[in-house]
């Protein structure tokens, strides 16, 4: 699931979050349903 992508891509997830923030919200929400 996202959760466990984001802490398996930790090193990365700064600059990433950065650039797609919205994306990963949108993820994330989509994820708790």
């Amino acid at each position: 699931d996202v959760v466990r992508w984001l802490t398996k891509n930790g090193l990365g997830i700064s600059r990433y979050a950065k650039l797609h923030s919205n994306e990963i919200v949108l993820w994330i929400l989509l994820d708790q349903e």
